[in-house]
Order: C-alpha cells, then sequence, then structure tokens
C-alpha cells in the first residue's frame, strides 16, 4: 500500500509512524517550503520513502508515483493541499470546492447558518476593511484570526478599544503557520461547558470515537489558557446532544471522509460551534487513549485509511473508557530558559501518571503561557479512581506555582 500525508506535523507524525509500521510506503509532501516554527522540532523527513516540497499547484504534474491508495492531512496547514491531492489521485478526500469551509473559521459559521444549524454570533473582519462596530450587548468578545490554530492571538476583549488593538495586532503579523492574516472573526462570547470531540468519517457517514471536557483559564490581559481536558463516557447525559450536532457540523462542512476535530460550547441553549478542523487533533501521541479507550483518533485513522471494511465494523460501536483520563496543559508562570527539568522528580512519581509530551529539555527557552502554543509540554494521568486523578491535577498545579517543575535562568 501507497499513500500520501501532507504536512505530516505535530500528531501528523504519530500517524506517519503507525502507517510506517503498518507497512505503508508513505510519501511526505510539504505545502510550503519552510516548515511552521510550533512544528519544526518534532519533524523527521527521514522516515519517509520520498519527502517533496510543493508550493504551487501547478508542480502536480510531476508528482509521478505510480498508484496511490489515500491522501491524509497530518496537521492544519496541509488541509487544502490534501483536498487537492486526493482529487488529483481519484482516491478518498473532501470536494475541493468546499475545502475552504473545512479551514476557515468565518466560512464555517456562514456554512452552519446557510443549514440552519445554530452558531455564534460573530462579523467578519478583512485585512483592508473598515472595523465594523459591535454590538453593545456583545462584550465581551472573542477576536481571532479566521485562519490559525492553537490559540493563536486570541484575545477576550471587553471594549471596542481593545477590539481594534486586537484586530491591528492580527493584521500585523504572519499565523503559526508563516501565512499572512487576512481575515479576523470577531464573536460574541460564548458560555457553558466546553468540548472537544473527535471524529471519523466514511462515504458522509460519521462516527464519534472520543468526547473530551475542557476547561481554559482566563486571564486579566485577555489570553485564554488551556488547562485541562477530561475524556468523557459515551453515554454522560449530554452525549447524545452533542453527538447529533457535531454530525450535523461535519455534513453541513462538506466533510464526507476523514478525521476530524470540533470544538464547541455546550450553552444554556443547547451545542454552539467554536471551529471544526478536518484532521486528527493536534498536540497528540495516542499512547494514553489507547492505553485508557483501547483506540485513539490516529490508530482509528490509521485503520480508516489501510481496511476499507473497518469504519464499517466499527459503526454501531460506542467507545467505553476502561480508565479516567486526563490531559493536563503544564502552565509557565514566567519566561527564561530552561535550567533544570524536574518532571522526572515530581510529576512521574504522581499515583496516576502515564506519560509526558513536550516537556522542555536544559537550555531551551521558556515562555510564559498565553495560549496552546506557549505552553511547556503536557502530561497525561489515567487512574481508575476520579479523585486520585483530581488529586495529582491538584498536586501538578502545585508545583507549577511553587516553580518545582522547571528551573529557570535569564528569568524575566
Amino acid at each position: 500500500m501507497r499513500g500520501i500525508i501532507v504536512d505530516g506535523y505535530s500528531s501528523g507524525r504519530f500517524l506517519a509512524r503507525q502507517l510506517i509500521d503498518s507497512g505503508v510506503t508513505l510519501i511526505h509532501i510539504q505545502s510550503n517550503r519552510e516548515v511552521p516554527d510550533a512544528y519544526r522540532g518534532g519533524f523527521d523527513p527521514g522516515i519517509y520513502k520520498q519527502n517533496i516540497v510543493l508550493e504551487e499547484l501547478s508542480n502536480f504534474d510531476r508528482l509521478d508515483f505510480g498508484a496511490i491508495d489515500f491522501v491524509v492531512a497530518g496537521s492544519e496547514p496541509g488541509v487544502f493541499l490534501a483536498d487537492r491531492l486526493a482529487s488529483h489521485f481519484k482516491v478518498a478526500g473532501n470536494a475541493c470546492s468546499s475545502s475552504k469551509l473545512r479551514r476557515n473559521k468565518a466560512e464555517m459559521g456562514k456554512a452552519l447558518r446557510r443549514a440552519g444549524i445554530p452558531s455564534a454570533e460573530e462579523v467578519v473582519v478583512l485585512i483592508h476593511g473598515t472595523y465594523p462596530k459591535v454590538p453593545s450587548d456583545w462584550y465581551p468578545v472573542v477576536v481571532k484570526p479566521a485562519e490559525s490554530a492553537g490559540g493563536d492571538d486570541v484575545r477576550i476583549c471587553n471594549d471596542y478599544g481593545e477590539v481594534v488593538d486586537a484586530l491591528e495586532h492580527i493584521f500585523s503579523k504572519t499565523n503559526m503557520f508563516n501565512l499572512p492574516n487576512v481575515e479576523a472573526v470577531v464573536q460574541k462570547k460564548l458560555y457553558g461547558r466546553q468540548f472537544m470531540v473527535n471524529s471519523m468519517t466514511q462515504n458522509g457517514r460519521h462516527k464519534i470515537i472520543e468526547i473530551w471536557e475542557e476547561r481554559r483559564i482566563h486571564t486579566a490581559d485577555g489570553y485564554s489558557i488551556y488547562d485541562r481536558e477530561v475524556l468523557i463516557p459515551s453515554n454522560f447525559p449530554e452525549s447524545r446532544a452533542i453527538q447529533d450536532y457535531v454530525m450535523r457540523v461535519l455534513t453541513a462542512l462538506d466533510l464526507t471522509y476523514g478525521p476530524a476535530h470540533t470544538e464547541l460550547f455546550l450553552t444554556e441553549k443547547g451545542p454552539i460551534l467554536l471551529e471544526t478542523a478536518a484532521r486528527i487533533q493536534g498536540g497528540i501521541d495516542g499512547k494514553a487513549s489507547e492505553f485508557a479507550l483501547g483506540q485513539s483518533q490516529i490508530s482509528c485513522t490509521r485503520n480508516l485509511l489501510t481496511d476499507p471494511d473497518w469504519f464499517d465494523s466499527q459503526l454501531k460501536n460506542e467507545y467505553a473508557p476502561r480508565a479516567n483520563l486526563m490531559l493536563v496543559n503544564l502552565i509557565s508562570y514566567n519566561a527564561g530558559v530552561v535550567k533544570f527539568s524536574h518532571v522526572k522528580d515530581t510529576i512521574a512519581k504522581l499515583p496516576s501518571f502515564h506519560s509526558s509530551f513536550g516537556i522542555l529539555l536544559p537550555g531551551a527557552p521558556i515562555a510564559k503561557t498565553v495560549n496552546l502554543l506557549s505552553k511547556p509540554g503536557h502530561v497525561y494521568l489515567v487512574n481508575a479512581d476520579i479523585a486520585q486523578l483530581e488529586c495529582d491535577y491538584d498536586a501538578i498545579r502545585r508545583l507549577e506555582k511553587n516553580g518545582l517543575i522547571y528551573e529557570l535562568e535569564n528569568e524575566f
């Protein structure tokens, strides 16, 4: 079997490894010559049969690989190109004509409203356009780039002056994928419980494979820090409403094949979309989910791509965690350079500790945490006892506040 992964960064590198270990001859294609800074450290082109930089769609005529069995986006910047390559090689994929619905937050909202699906109140702002007035009863509002990820330049604004400052900041720079910000969204802030939903789709049929409840910490200067994510059993009270809503969203976005990662709020009026990404969840390796659940979105994507009968065999099965699972995003309250990392001597000795991801090594710069991109790693906690899980979470936050996880120098 021969396949293509586009921009196999972040979680995509773990998907690539599972595919290669399954016997797939895997070709990697970069949609941009420069690997985005956030992904550069973990990218290893040496694991692939070939690594090709394809910045221009006109270069398709030089892609002579013979038969290709699948194309998949490994990370967010690869979504557009993956659609086009799937069409070019005539393999399963999502329609190129609707790619923007699955990549642009402004277009997502429009698609939901056309389909009569509840969505957030928002206005779209173009880089050279006039900044619109925001209804006074919307505040606070969330301002964010239309095409980025990981909380990049997302700000909570309490008045029009803060909105203008946030927009000017967004339009003055590139996004995390090194692409210019030309469009932004000003959205009335949603309230309620926040969830992440991972799914798989084949021939327009959708299957929910994980639901996580997410918690964030909102700072006084408008940033949203990712706190923790807890895997929720499939039979919790609001599950059916969330699953039905997500499936409607995926259909409205014309997502007919592959993995998707959806974030939403469960408000007093029901679920409301934040965004959907037509790829696997970023920043995960799948090991903790496979331990607690028997599968992960990474392993499910591998199965979908390599076994045409897998989806039908799983369609009616509800996921069932065998243990409680929590992802804890680490928080740094200061910036500087890592002198020592004490994760092995502290967090790794907690009763629920399973694994860690993205832990910084001595000599690495560390930023003050303001979003997902600036967190200094995360850890997975797994335990049959939910009380022990909560106790270990509290222990991690105490360690952080006392400066006992990372020892810094040149601190500021």
